[in-house]
């Protein structure tokens, strides 16, 4: 498994530190950085080859990450992202996340 492929995939294990899934379901933080390069990571590893290694890990991460805003904007729910801007949520990084879903998807379905 190549590298990049390999980095994508830590997100996977929440526990890994300095990763995207690991700051969102630990910390409780909203990692812009860390998003944003695993976005373009994702993007990037849709023409590997080794490219099944981590397509079921695309919806994973698309609802994961949706059920932590979810939990986020719901006041009954003890779950708070402490540093979310929700407005810039659902100007970029909403869009950014289906993109990336809907780029998977087509790649799988073009397998």
């Amino acid at each position: 498994m190549n590298k990049l492929v390999q980095k994508i995939l830590n997100n996977r294990n929440d526990l890994i530190e300095g990763t995207f899934c690991y700051e969102l379901f630990e910390n409780k933080t909203f990692n812009a950085t860390l998003f944003e390069e695993l976005i373009k990571d994702i993007k990037n590893s849709l023409n590997e080859d080794e490219i099944t290694d981590f397509l079921d890990f695309v919806p994973w991460v698309v609802m994961n990450t949706m059920h932590c805003i979810i939990c986020h904007n719901d006041t009954n729910d003890s779950y708070f992202i402490l540093n979310m801007d929700m407005d810039l949520w659902y100007e970029t990084y909403e869009n950014l996340l289906s993109d990336v879903l809907n780029s998977a998807l087509l790649c799988q379905r073009n397998r």
